[in-house]
């Protein structure tokens, strides 16, 4: 499983009842909502949307709304 913390993305796995995290992606931008389909990371800042590889390269950025403040990027 993941979940978004901060500035990143934490892989988790249950190991023995126990949760242990299994990977930490540290990205340059606020965090807000996480999906994943296939080998894709998609990742939600507040005002875009990006696309990431699981080993948190960035293919690109799919959205931006400019219209509004900042909401999210750092």
């Amino acid at each position: 499983m993941a979940v978004t913390v901060s500035n990143g993305i934490h892989f988790l796995r249950v190991d023995g009842g126990k949760i242990k995290r299994k990977q930490v992606l540290k990205m340059n931008h606020v965090c807000y909502g996480i999906a994943h389909v296939d080998a894709e990371v998609f990742v939600t800042s507040g005002t875009a949307l990006y696309e990431y590889t699981m080993d948190g390269r960035l293919v690109k950025k799919l959205y931006e709304d400019s219209t509004g403040p900042d909401r999210g990027d750092i």
